[in-house]
């Protein structure tokens, strides 16, 4: 039997629209969890686990930024080549107003 006071704390995100599934997260700093409307924490033995967080398991690891400009940045310094896009001006009927 688990001592209540040493059982794990989950945070637990329920999300309209998906079944009534809830996301569990065990990191209380996941960025998911800072923008999410209704967090509860519960222990993890009453909850059942329908989804753990991929952030919070370590299973993925979302790039690191220093600001909420930065993949703006990211993207007008690389060249349309580089992630399979043509430049603007070459795109079939956007000629650039030449008949």
């Amino acid at each position: 039997m688990t001592n209540a006071a040493e059982e794990e704390t989950v945070f637990v995100v329920s999300r309209s629209g998906n079944g009534g599934r809830n996301h569990v997260h065990t990191d209380p700093d996941c960025q998911h969890l800072q923008r999410a409307k209704n967090v509860f924490e519960k222990p993890r033995s009453v909850v059942n686990v329908d989804r753990l967080c991929r952030v919070c398991s370590g299973e993925y690891s979302p790039p690191k930024t220093d600001g909420p400009n930065e993949m703006r940045k990211l993207l007008s310094s690389t060249a349309p080549e580089e992630i399979g896009l043509s430049a603007i001006g070459e795109r079939d009927g956007m000629g650039g107003g030449q008949a």
